[in-house]
C-alpha cells in the first residue's frame, strides 16, 4: 500500500510514503531524527535563494534541478576556501549543499532533501545510477556521514538467488529510512511485507526485524537513510522566555 503524507508528520508511521504524489507547495516534512530532517522539495523557476544555515543533502527522484550554491561573504567563520558551483542536477544525483553556503533550486524535478550538517570540503556530486550500473548486486556504499545520519546506497536484481541489500530479517538500534530509487523492492518489516516502488520512503522503526528483497528483471536501487543519534524527547516544554537573552557571550 502506498500513501501521500498529510502534515502533521507521525514519527511512528510505518507505511511506505509515495514522495512523487506530494502536492507542489512548499517544503514538506516526511521524516525527522536526532540531527536531521527529511524534506520533499519541488523547486520552480522564481524559487527564491536560501541563506546560509543548515547544510542539505539533496537527492533528486524525478525531473532535473539546477542548483546554484554561493558562498556568503556575510559569514562569521570560514574554515576552507569557498567558491560558487552550479550544475544541472537529472534524476539520480546527489547533491551536497555546505553549511555555510546560499542556495537556490530551480526546474521542475522532485527533490528528498535531507537537512544536516555538511561540511564545505566534502565532494559535490554523485550520478547514483552511474555507480550501480552493471553491479547485479551491491552491498551498502557510503555516500555522506556525519555524527547524526549515514547515508548509503544499495543495488540488486530480483532475479538473482540473492536478492536485495539484506534479504534476511535483521533489527537495527536505530531509525532507518528506506528510499526507492529505481525499480522495486518487497519489504518485509515487523512481520508484515509490501512492495516498494521508484518513489517510496519507509521508516524503520528501532529493534524491528526487516528485509528488503529486489523485484524485478533489471537492477533496482535504492537508498538507506540511518539514523546514528537516538531521538529525545523534552521531559518538559520549552517555553519562550526560558531562552530569551540567551547568548553564549553573557546575558543579552
Amino acid at each position: 500500500m502506498r500513501r501521500t503524507c498529510s502534515p502533521p508528520w507521525a514519527p511512528d508511521l510505518i507505511e511506505p510514503i509515495d514522495l512523487l504524489s506530494l502536492p507542489a507547495g512548499p517544503p514538506q516534512v516526511v521524516g525527522r531524527e536526532a540531527g536531521f530532517a527529511l524534506k520533499v522539495l519541488r523547486p520552480t523557476a522564481d524559487a527564491e535563494s536560501i541563506p546560509p544555515g543548515q547544510g542539505q543533502v539533496l537527492i533528486v527522484l524525478e525531473g532535473t534541478a539546477r542548483i546554484e550554491e554561493a558562498a556568503d561573504d556575510d559569514a562569521k567563520v570560514v574554515h576552507t576556501a569557498r567558491h560558487d558551483r552550479a550544475a544541472d542536477l537529472p534524476a539520480g544525483s546527489l547533491w551536497l549543499v555546505a553549511n555555510d553556503a546560499r542556495w537556490t533550486l530551480t526546474g521542475d524535478a522532485v527533490v528528498l532533501a535531507i537537512s544536516t550538517s555538511v561540511p564545505r570540503q566534502l565532494r559535490r556530486l554523485d550520478d547514483l545510477p552511474a555507480i550501480a550500473r552493471g553491479r547485479p548486486h551491491m552491498a551498502p556504499r557510503q555516500l555522506f556521514t556525519n555524527e547524526m545520519v549515514r547515508v548509503e546506497l544499495v543495488a540488486a536484481r530480483g532475479r538473482l538467488p540473492f536478492r536485495g541489500w539484506v534479504p534476511y530479517d535483521h533489527t537495527t538500534p536505530k531509525v532507518e529510512f528506506a528510499l526507492i530509487l529505481r525499480g522495486s523492492f518487497r519489504a518485509r518489516v515487523g512481520g508484515e511485507s509490501q512492495m516498494l516502488s521508484a518513489g517510496s520512503l519507509l521508516r524503520v522503526p528501532p529493534d524491528t526485524p526487516h528485509n528488503f528483497r529486489a523485484r524485478g528483471r533489471g537492477t533496482s536501487i535504492g537508498i538507506v537513510i540511518s539514523a546514528l543519534m537516538e531521538r529525545r524527547e523534552a521531559d518538559v516544554p520549552v517555553e519562550r522566555d526560558h531562552v530569551r537573552g540567551f547568548t553564549p557571550f553573557g546575558r543579552g
